[in-house]
């Protein structure tokens, strides 16, 4: 079932957007996306790692309109989606579409009002837990 990581290093899933809600709990959406992303591909959350970082007001713009905090249907959260390359087209589009789907319920989105780009990680390019992270079919 395609990819894995040598320590379990599966996916960087890196948030930037407009502040959000005051009722919304960022550590909880957080930690919902990486279950919810690793229950999709299969896996275990462990080695799925979210990171959320919000514009200051009026530094992100879309056409011309800067707004202050989220916008239920334009502005969308940028997204990067970082994981080990290996993975099959089918397990990047549930990925993705598991991302936008947690955003826009937890951040109350309009649907497809989030963009995300995938990066792939060549083996041997990435590293953390103080060794190398490689990948192989399994």
């Amino acid at each position: 079932m395609g990819v894995f990581a040598y320590n379990n290093v599966m996916a960087l899933i890196q948030i930037k957007a407009l502040p959000q809600k005051s009722n919304i709990r960022m550590h909880k959406v957080l930690k919902v996306l990486c279950e919810e992303v690793a229950s999709r591909l299969g896996r275990l959350p462990v080695g799925f790692r979210a990171t959320f970082s919000v514009f200051a007001a009026g530094d992100y713009v879309e056409g011309s309109s800067a707004v202050k905090v989220q916008p239920q249907s334009t502005h969308p959260p940028l997204v990067a989606f970082f994981a080990m390359e290996g993975m099959s087209d089918m397990e990047k589009e549930n990925a993705m579409r598991t991302v936008s789907e947690v955003l826009e319920r937890e951040f109350g989105l309009s649907a497809g009002n989030v963009h995300i780009t995938f990066h792939e990680t060549k083996a041997g390019h990435s590293f953390s837990n103080g060794r190398m992270n490689y990948h192989f079919s399994g």
